[in-house]
C-alpha cells in the first residue's frame, strides 16, 4: 500500500508484480492468486480491513481464471455484471475500470476479443470504463516462459495501462 493513494487494482495473479511500479502513482494493488470473478466481491466485502480508506477508483484486472475453467462467455459477463453491482453497494462513488483479459499463449486472439466483446456490453454501465489492452498493444510480447503470467516487460506495459486508464478516463 502506497502512504496514500485513490485507487484501487484488484485482481488474479496477472497483477501481483504491478503494484511495485503503480505504488508511485497514487495506486494500491491487492492481488488474489487464482482469483476468480466471485472472489472479487468477497474481497469488496473486506476492504475496510485490508485498506484504511476507501478508494475513489477501481480498476477490476479478473476473468482469466474463470476463462481458464472453462466458463462460457456469457457466464463470465453476467459475472462482471455481478460485481459491478456489487461494487457500486459497497463503493457507491466510486470510478470504476474493467480490465480486458488479456491474450494468453494458449488462446487465439480472436477467442479473447469476443469474449472481450461479450464483457464490454455488461460493462456499459455510469461511472464505468472497459479498456482493453489487446487492442492498443501486442500483449502475447508481455507474457513470460509460461505463457499465462506477465514478463516484467509485461508487467510495466500493463502497470502504464491502469495508470494511463484514469488519467485518460477521469
Amino acid at each position: 500500500m502506497p502512504p496514500t493513494y485513490d485507487t484501487l487494482v484488484l485482481g488474479d495473479s496477472t497483477i501481483r508484480h504491478t503494484a511495485q511500479i503503480t505504488r508511485s502513482s497514487g495506486v494500491a494493488t491487492i492481488c488474489v492468486p487464482g482469483g476468480r470473478l466471485l472472489e472479487m466481491g468477497e474481497v469488496l466485502d473486506m476492504l475496510p480491513k485490508l485498506v484504511p480508506n476507501a478508494p475513489s477508483k477501481v480498476v477490476f484486472h479478473v476473468g482469466t481464471n474463470n476463462w481458464a475453467n472453462n466458463e462460457s462467455n456469457d457466464q463470465i459477463a453476467r459475472k462482471f455484471d455481478s460485481l459491478i453491482l456489487h461494487a457500486r453497494k459497497v463503493l457507491p462513488s466510486a470510478k470504476l475500470i474493467i480490465s480486458g483479459i488479456l491474450v494468453r499463449r494458449d488462446t487465439s486472439l480472436d477467442d479473447i476479443r469476443l469474449l472481450n466483446g461479450t464483457i464490454v456490453k455488461a460493462c456499459n454501465k455510469p461511472g464505468v470504463v472497459f479498456v482493453d489492452a489487446n487492442v492498443d498493444h501486442k500483449t502475447r510480447n508481455w507474457l513470460g516462459k509460461d505463457g499465462l503470467h506477465l514478463n516484467r516487460f509485461g508487467v510495466k506495459s500493463l502497470s502504464d495501462v491502469f495508470v494511463r486508464s484514469f488519467s485518460k478516463n477521469w
